[in-house]
């Protein structure tokens, strides 16, 4: 009898999901990107695959420090990069 992929060594389905931990960092970049508030400053691109930042002064003084307890925007790219993203022209 094969077992299901679902169910522990007792043969009964685990309640318990597997959760990915995702980086604090992501999930407000994500809430950041989301939030309608800071559209003038920050959002999707057109194909919804990218980040654009529309207005870097705007975004530093008032979108950062909502998230962050920083206003650098240099530390905010270099915080991207070293989770993937890659400045698209």
């Amino acid at each position: 009898k094969k077992k299901d992929a679902g169910a522990t060594s007792s043969g009964k389905r685990s309640t318990q999901s597997a959760r990915v931990q995702v980086p604090k960092f992501l999930l407000k970049t994500f809430s950041m990107l989301e939030n309608k508030d800071f559209s003038k400053f920050v959002g999707w691109n057109a194909a919804g695959d990218a980040l654009v930042v529309k207005e870097q002064h705007g975004f530093t003084d008032t979108v950062l420090p909502a998230f962050f307890k920083h206003s650098n925007f240099a530390s905010f790219v270099r915080q991207l990069n070293m989770y993937g993203f890659r400045r698209a022209d």
